[in-house]
């Protein structure tokens, strides 16, 4: 039973030859690139350590270790026409989109920053991942403003590192399909977790206990939005 099979018994309330395993198979099933390296040394894997989701620093499982512990899903996320190699403050090399582009502040943390030079997110010195920080619509006062950032909604949740091409990105689903696998297909689309990264945590949780009309209105057009981006991509 491949991979693909075993993985559609079980969705399908069936029972298959074995229970399906999943690492890697989405940015949230995954391993941070610290632990995966942990891991892979403990193993004695020799494995570039390619970063997908350079939020949380998560690594892509290799085909070593995915044999090693028979797992079944095979993420596939759109990534980066160009990859570079940069050192991890853990003192790893990893590999990263081109397009993500770090740098330190004078605390020594990690900084990332949009095209108009706000910072976006920031890893504390000595930590492993981003938290995000200033929140696009943190000063937002009411519903009536979600018109005017409608673009930016919609866009929300698609990394501009990933800038392959469809045609790449089908190609690439396509050779995974083939070989039995499993493809988990990672359309990047969050809705309450959106919520409070547009909004920002604490401004969301009261959102969500005072303002029912806001929460909808934004949930709708976040909907919306990824509703456009599954019919482009799927």
């Amino acid at each position: 039973m491949t991979s693909h099979e075993r993985v559609l018994k079980a969705l399908n309330h069936e029972e298959p030859d074995r229970i399906p395993r999943d690492l890697g198979g989405t940015e949230s099933s995954g391993m941070t690139v610290c632990a995966l390296h942990a891991l892979q040394t403990h193993l004695g894997i020799r494995q570039d350590l390619v970063v997908f989701e350079p939020y949380q620093y998560v690594g892509h499982i290799g085909e070593d270790l995915r044999q090693r512990f028979r797992i079944d899903t095979a993420n596939l996320t759109p990534g980066p026409r160009r990859w570079t190699k940069r050192r991890h403050p853990a003192g790893i090399d990893v590999r990263l989109p081109e397009q993500w582009v770090e740098e330190e502040d004078a605390a020594g943390n990690t900084v990332v920053r949009r095209a108009d030079g706000v910072v976006t997110a920031r890893r504390p010195r000595g930590g492993h991942y981003f938290d995000p920080v200033n929140p696009p619509l943190q000063e937002m006062a009411d519903s009536g403003q979600l018109e005017q950032h409608k673009e930016l909604i919609f866009s929300f949740d698609a990394p501009s590192f990933a800038d392959e091409s469809l045609g790449d990105l089908q190609k690439r689903a396509q050779a995974m399909r083939k070989g039995g696998e499993c493809v988990v297909f990672n359309l990047c689309c969050h809705l309450l977790a959106a919520g409070q990264l547009l909004r920002g945590y604490e401004n969301f949780m009261v959102d969500l206990m005072t303002d029912e009309v806001l929460v909808r209105n934004l949930l709708d057009l976040l909907l919306e939005g990824y509703r456009r981006r599954i019919d482009r991509l799927a």
